[in-house]
C-alpha cells in the first residue's frame, strides 16, 4: 500500500497540464462525465521501459474515474491504431448526453521506445476522426494524452479545451489522472523537453546556440536571418513549460554582487508568492546564459531548479548559489574552463522571468 500511494502521488507530479481554456479543470466531482477513446479502459499503461511491470496491476482511467466522480459513462476502442466508425458513433452517443467529455487517447506503449521511431510524430492517424466527430458535439472536451515522446499537436490541441501530458504514469495512472481532472491534485509537473510545433520543426531544444542573424534582432531584416517563412521560430511547447490550477508572481529578485570569482560565488534570490485561491507546488528554474564565450554559447542553460509549496497568498524566498564551476564548458582542446565577462541570469517559470547582467 505505501509503494502505491507513492507510485499515486509520483504519476500525479509528472504529469503536466498543457492547456486549461476558460478554467474547464478541475471539474466537479457530480458533474456527468462521457470518458471515451482508446485509452479509456485500457491496463496499458506502464509505458515501454516497465521492465518488471504487469500491466495486469495497473489501474486504468475508467476505474481512477469510477472512484472519484459520480456518473462516468464510458465508450472506449479496441485499438490506438484503428478505431471503427462503429466505435466512434458509440462515443458520440455518450458524450452527447454528458456535460464534459474526457478523451482518454494517445499512443500504445509498444510504439515508443527503443527501435519505434516515426518519421512523422502525430498521433495514430485513425485517431483525427474520433477526435473531429467528439468536437462537432460542442460539449468542453478535456484530453488526456499518454505517450512516450513529444508529439506535434496540431489537431488535437485546438479542438480540447484542456488538455494533460500524462505520459505513461505507471501503476497507478488512472487513480493519478482522477487525482488532478477533480482538483485532488493541483499539477505542477513542467515539460522535461520541447514539443515541436511540426515535424519539420525537429530539432529543437531549449538550449540551442545563438545564430549570426537572429530573428529577433532589433536590426533584423525582413529576409536573410534565421527564421521559418511557414512556422514560427518557438517550438510549440518549450522546455519547462507547465499549467497550475493556481498562479505565481515573481518579485524583488536580488544579487549577492555584480561579480563572480573562483573565490566568490553568487547568490540569487527571489521571492515567489502564491496569489491563487489554492495550493500548489511551483517549480522555481534558473538559466544562465554566457554573453562573450570564446566558442558558440547556447541561448541558456538550466543551472538550478527548486519546488516548492506555497498556500494560498503566501510568499516563499528561493536562493540559489551559482560558482564559477557551474560558468565552465570544454573548449576544442578539452580545457573545462569559464571565460571572463558579462553573463545573463533567467529565473522564474517559463511564463514569468526576471533578467539581470552580472
Amino acid at each position: 500500500a505505501e509503494h502505491r500511494a507513492a507510485a499515486r502521488e509520483i504519476a500525479a507530479d509528472s504529469m503536466v497540464l498543457l492547456k486549461n481554456e476558460h478554467a474547464v479543470l478541475p471539474l466537479a466531482t457530480e458533474k456527468r462525465v462521457a470518458l471515451v477513446g482508446p485509452l479509456a479502459k485500457t491496463q496499458d499503461v506502464l509505458g515501454a521501459w516497465s521492465w518488471l511491470g504487469d500491466t495486469q496491476d495497473a489501474v486504468s482511467v475508467e476505474d481512477g474515474m469510477f472512484a472519484q466522480f459520480d456518473t462516468v459513462d464510458v465508450a472506449g476502442a479496441a485499438s490506438t491504431e484503428h478505431i471503427t466508425e462503429a466505435e466512434i458513433a458509440e462515443m458520440v452517443r455518450v458524450a452527447q448526453n454528458a456535460d464534459v467529455i474526457v478523451l482518454a487517447l494517445g499512443e500504445a506503449s509498444s510504439r515508443s521506445g527503443e527501435a519505434n521511431s516515426i518519421a512523422t510524430i502525430r498521433l495514430p492517424e485513425a485517431q483525427y476522426d474520433m477526435i473531429d466527430a467528439l468536437h462537432k458535439i460542442g460539449k468542453p472536451v478535456v484530453t488526456v494524452l499518454f505517450n512516450g515522446r513529444p508529439l506535434d499537436l496540431h489537431g488535437l490541441l485546438e479542438k480540447s479545451d484542456a488538455l494533460l501530458e500524462a505520459w505513461f504514469p505507471g501503476t497507478e495512472a488512472g487513480n493519478a489522472v482522477a487525482d488532478i481532472l477533480s482538483g485532488k491534485v493541483n499539477p505542477n509537473g513542467k515539460l522535461p523537453m520541447s514539443f515541436p510545433y511540426t515535424t519539420g520543426q525537429i530539432p529543437v531544444y531549449y538550449n540551442h546556440l545563438s545564430t549570426g542573424r537572429p530573428a529577433d534582432a532589433a536590426d533584423a531584416q525582413e529576409h536573410y536571418v534565421s527564421h521559418y517563412l511557414d512556422i514560427p521560430n518557438q517550438p510549440l511547447f518549450d522546455f519547462g513549460f507547465g499549467l497550475s490550477y493556481t498562479t505565481f508572481d515573481y518579485r524583488d529578485l536580488t544579487l549577492s554582487s555584480d561579480t563572480i570569482s573562483i573565490n566568490q560565488p553568487l547568490n540569487i534570490a527571489v521571492t515567489v508568492k502564491n496569489t491563487g485561491n489554492i495550493a500548489g507546488k511551483e517549480t522555481v528554474m534558473l538559466y544562465i546564459q554566457d554573453l562573450v564565450g570564446k566558442v558558440s554559447r547556447p541561448r541558456k542553460e538550466l543551472k538550478r531548479f527548486e519546488k516548492i509549496m506555497l498556500a494560498p497568498n503566501e510568499s516563499q524566498t528561493v536562493t540559489f548559489q551559482i560558482t564559477e564551476e557551474d560558468l565552465r564548458y570544454y573548449k576544442p582542446n578539452l580545457d573545462f574552463s569559464s571565460d571572463p565577462g558579462d553573463f545573463k541570469i533567467t529565473i522564474g517559470t517559463h511564463l514569468e522571468a526576471k533578467f539581470c547582467l552580472v
